[in-house]
């Protein structure tokens, strides 16, 4: 599955809507659009063996939530690098505009020296992590201005 292609025209010719970007796909990144099954891609590809059923559900799902999967490590990889990211020492929480006061609160008494330790202090949502580092790349943009 993952080295058989389509091309968007040839995919095209057997009913099957991927972006006309030109861009060749694999069999498993076309069944992952709607409307998309075993039988349509062994429609295309009539070499393909059929498999246990368990197995054929299995590849379908896998093909469904690759994308997602996809995202999230890249988001995990960004969260990972992120994570090191050193709080200032003097950042004033107060001044912070969308933080919530329980979590302006929870900031000042603990302190914490990075955005690792931030996230890990109960109460802190991601929506909060993301302000305060927004925040702390605006002071790094502002102090090499």
């Amino acid at each position: 599955m993952e080295t058989k292609f389509l091309t968007p025209n040839e995919a095209k010719k057997y009913d099957i809507k991927i972006a006309m970007d030109g861009v060749k796909r694999s069999c498993l990144e076309v069944m992952g659009q709607r409307k998309v099954n075993m039988a349509k891609i062994r429609h295309v590809f009539t070499d393909i063996p059929p498999f246990p059923e368990t197995i054929e559900k299995q590849v379908v799902t896998d093909a469904h939530y690759m994308g997602y999967l996809k995202r999230q490590e890249r988001d995990i990889k960004s969260f990972k690098k992120d994570e090191s990211v050193i709080i200032p020492k003097n950042i004033n929480y107060e001044n912070l505009s969308g933080l919530s006061n329980e979590v302006k609160s929870k900031l000042i008494s603990i302190r914490p020296k990075t955005l690792g330790q931030a996230i890990r202090i109960d109460g802190i949502t991601p929506a909060a992590v993301i302000i305060l580092l927004s925040h702390i790349k605006k002071l790094k943009f502002k102090a090499t201005a």
